[in-house]
């Protein structure tokens, strides 16, 4: 499967691969004006609600925190989940009132970011697993845009919602890839909506920065932040641990440069500097190294904190997040790939776990350096 990469979320580990594709025929977009067609947002769900995390200690003790949302956030941030439909054929995932998936993951992985914003996460019709199998295909091409086309209009619901308010917008994978898009067909080409940009996150995608001989790139006006206060502007990284192979670069890597952001290190994202923490739903695939008899509740994590460094390597295509553990390797909580075989894929189940504390902190300080545009 090297070629269709691993676009899944750590959630949906352990449903099974299995089934067919469906349809890729829409009528049209979903109403995002609909709040059926939210996973989040402040008047829907629960993601203003404290997190809770057990943080597990050297010694093999355990921490309880709650930690709180920001409390009326300048910020509110546009997340994308990424892959939750695992069926092996090529098509769409219709269903739209089944949201256990892509709920579990707004709650496993980036639920810490409303400590730095106010979330608006929408329910899309997304491509299955398969279709990102083998060669691009008429039909593929019109389920990537019916998923677009649900990404592009919960965008708009969610300015309108927003009102001038500035924003960022989150996603990983297949998440990511949707927003890779709408950055280049609406953001750059926007001046009001590039000023009120406060950063992008399109995690675990090959984002491309540069151009190509043929004089394509991924973006015109948009720009990778190079500095720690820098706002309107793109980062992002695929991982894997030290000493495995790092993710294969994706077919779809425009530009000659892949991006990829140091979370803790954004002024020198070559040095090795530490990460804040990871943190996980304990029963996740692939999860070790939790105590047994902790006392959680359905949505509590379980966390390492100052236990991950990391620094970006490889040559300019093919630039990779490196993760090393810190602590005893027999008490890593996770490894390389979830699944068997598909080490090529780096910890792209955990990209965005191993660095979300640091992205939580990363939207904070941007949020306090944006100034409104005149």
């Amino acid at each position: 499967m090297r070629s269709a990469w691993l676009v899944l979320a750590p959630a949906t580990l352990g449903w099974g691969l299995a089934g067919c594709g469906s349809t890729c025929e829409v009528s049209g977009p979903l109403d995002h004006d609909d709040p059926s067609m939210w996973l989040c947002r402040e008047d829907v769900g629960d993601c203003a609600d404290p997190t809770v995390v057990h943080w597990i200690r050297t010694d093999g003790g355990v921490d309880r925190e709650a930690i709180p949302a920001a409390d009326n956030p300048a910020l509110a941030c546009f997340v994308v989940y990424p892959t939750v439909d695992l069926r092996l054929g090529t098509g769409l995932h219709h269903q739209t009132a089944q949201i256990d998936r892509p709920r579990r993951w707004l709650k496993d992985a980036v639920h810490l970011l409303n400590t730095a914003c106010e979330i608006h996460a929408p329910v899309y019709r997304q491509v299955t697993l398969g279709t990102y199998a083998g060669p691009a295909t008429a039909r593929k091409d019109r389920c990537m845009d019916a998923a677009y086309d649900d990404v592009e209009s919960a965008f708009d619901a969610f300015l309108a919602r927003i009102g001038d308010r500035p924003f960022a917008v989150v996603g990983h994978s297949q998440g990511a890839q949707h927003l890779t898009r709408l950055l280049d067909a609406r953001i750059e080409e926007d001046t009001a909506l590039r000023a009120r940009l406060v950063a992008a996150w399109p995690l675990g995608w090959s984002v491309g920065a540069g151009t190509t001989a043929d004089g394509t790139g991924a973006f015109d006006r948009l720009t990778v932040c190079d500095t720690p206060t820098a706002t309107g502007c793109v980062l992002g990284y695929r991982s894997f641990l030290q000493g495995e192979p790092a993710p294969a670069t994706g077919r779809f890597l425009a530009g000659d440069t892949q991006v990829c952001t140091h979370p803790a290190g954004i002024d020198d994202p070559d040095a090795e500097a530490p990460l804040r923490g990871f943190v996980a739903r304990p029963d996740a695939a692939g999860i070790q190294a939790v105590p047994d008899g902790l006392d959680l509740a359905d949505d509590d994590l379980v966390g390492w904190r100052d236990s991950l460094t990391a620094t970006c390597v490889g040559p300019p295509a093919e630039r990779a997040l490196e993760v090393r553990w810190r602590r005893d390797a027999d008490d890593r909580p996770f490894n390389q790939s979830a699944l068997p075989g598909l080490d090529d894929n780096g910890t792209h189940v955990h990209d965005v776990q191993i660095g979300i504390l640091d992205i939580a902190a990363d939207l904070i300080r941007r949020t306090e350096a944006w100034t409104p545009p005149r």
